[in-house]
């Protein structure tokens, strides 16, 4: 899954502007310096999920590439995408992929990237691996965790978990993406929902990417469903009422959907 080439020099610019943050990774501390090649990626991943979980009261801990949340389990796999060297800013790209497996069989509608920039390329490589976890990872086992959980969002018969919403630029003064700002803007993506999600029999979790720029003249988005670039999506997602800020900024949110009881895929 490669990231288009819009989102990339965006992404270099907003970073190169000194300007580069996820909100609320507050809960997601700072990896221990460490190289991770690509045969530990998923083992790397795989432990901070399970000890970002944990924080959160949740059961789970990591075994090699799994994470074990009480009955349910969830194997990763990575692999490297991109690996771009701007010389000129002295900054490193790597973007992975990350595949899931869920109780042992592959789930599609999860399969997901992340990028990394970074002046190293270990370095990158780390940040793509958090960004994943907290953006991504951190939806996925929620959805997958039984206990010690406030009661999910909701939209279109769902049951929906949020990942950590991730910023890049100047937010605006007093952008909070809580609770009641989730609940809005998935009420405004509810009518282009089941339309937008896979049909294939049997998915048991489906997932949603709104990434956007908020603020430019004409507004860019990359919105994907169940993995898949969704136009439709997109285009109803940058009519919602975006809070303005003073300079353009990047918005990211990963959702995880899991059918309720009596509803397929």
């Amino acid at each position: 899954m490669h990231a288009s080439r819009w989102f990339l020099l965006l992404l270099i610019a907003l970073v190169v502007g000194g300007a580069l943050f996820v909100a609320l990774v507050r809960h997601l501390r700072e990896a221990t310096p460490q190289q991770a090649g690509a045969g530990d990626m998923s083992s790397v991943a795989a432990q901070q999920l399970a000890a970002l979980l944990s924080r959160q009261g949740l059961e789970a801990s990591a075994q090699a590439n799994t994470v074990r949340l009480g009955t349910r389990s969830l194997a990763l796999s990575t692999k490297v995408t991109q690996n771009v060297h701007q010389k000129d800013q002295f900054l490193y790209l790597v973007g992975l992929e990350f595949g899931c497996e869920v109780d042992g069989a592959p789930v599609e509608s999860l399969l997901a990237g992340s990028i990394g920039v970074d002046p190293g390329q270990d370095g990158a490589v780390m940040t793509a691996i958090r960004e994943w976890v907290s953006q991504y990872g951190f939806a996925i086992g929620r959805a997958l965790a039984s206990s010690n959980q406030s009661p999910p969002l909701s939209a279109a018969s769902f049951r929906v978990y949020e990942g950590l919403t991730g910023v890049r630029g100047e937010a605006p003064p007093g952008f909070k993406p809580n609770r009641a700002f989730h609940e809005q803007l998935l009420s405004h993506l509810e009518p282009v929902l089941h339309e937008s999600l896979s049909k294939a029999p049997g998915t048991p979790l489906h997932a949603l990417t709104v990434m956007l720029v908020v603020g430019a003249s004409a507004g860019e988005g990359e919105c994907r469903a169940d993995g898949v670039v969704s136009a439709q999506l997109c285009e109803r997602a940058l009519t919602f009422p975006w809070p303005r800020g003073v300079k353009p900024y990047m918005f990211k949110q990963y959702y995880v959907l899991v059918p309720t009881a009596g509803q397929g895929g």
